[in-house]
């Protein structure tokens, strides 16, 4: 008698069953769970991005506005640039932020609408922050403690010698030894 190929006998049986099953479109709920769980998580992720992602934006996750305001300007010795100080508060669920901006002098700053006028520098948890012009081409952004999101250290603008005036920003913390906040470290 021939062996059916349906029986337990044949090694190849499970997986066969299987194959046949997933072609039939017999789910597993197991399966099905997990790939639920993956599609959710996934999802969940790409919310928070677009909700609260690593500039400044007009709603927070807590549902909140975020609110701006200008805390210092400073002029370049030559006046062609003003080193702008922003704070970004979405309320009190949220660390105040704080954003350094290059703009030509006199000219305002929008962090809702980036364009050319993007933050050179973006951190918070800041103890002792100043802005110190060494010289009409380079800024220092000195500081106690910080933690830092974004930092670029070079900027230029169209309408400041169309981009051939270039300014280098320069991270200065006081201290030689640590410059993260104690309760942003994780080896604690």
């Amino acid at each position: 008698m021939m062996p059916n190929n349906r029986t337990e006998t044949n090694p190849a049986f499970p997986l066969r069953l299987k194959l046949e099953n997933r072609w039939r479109g017999v789910v597993y709920p197991n399966r099905w769970a997990t790939q639920m769980k993956i599609v959710s998580n996934t999802l969940l992720v790409a919310a928070c991005v677009a909700l609260c992602g690593c500039h400044p934006s007009e709603v927070t996750l807590a549902g909140g506005p975020w609110k701006y305001s200008e805390v210092s300007r400073t002029k370049s010795p030559d006046p062609a640039v003003d080193a702008v100080l922003m704070s970004g508060d979405g309320g009190a669920t949220t660390a105040t932020e704080f954003y350094v901006y290059l703009v030509p002098a006199g000219q305002q700053v929008d962090p809702r609408n980036e364009g050319e006028n993007r933050a050179c520098f973006t951190g918070d948890h800041l103890k002792g922050l100043k802005l110190n012009w060494r010289d009409s081409r380079l800024l220092e952004i000195q500081y106690e403690e910080a933690r830092i999101h974004h930092f670029q250290n070079m900027w230029q603008h169209r309408q400041v010698s169309n981009f051939q005036y270039v300014v280098e920003l320069r991270l200065a913390p006081s201290s030689a030894d640590v410059s993260l906040p104690l309760r942003d470290k994780v080896w604690q």
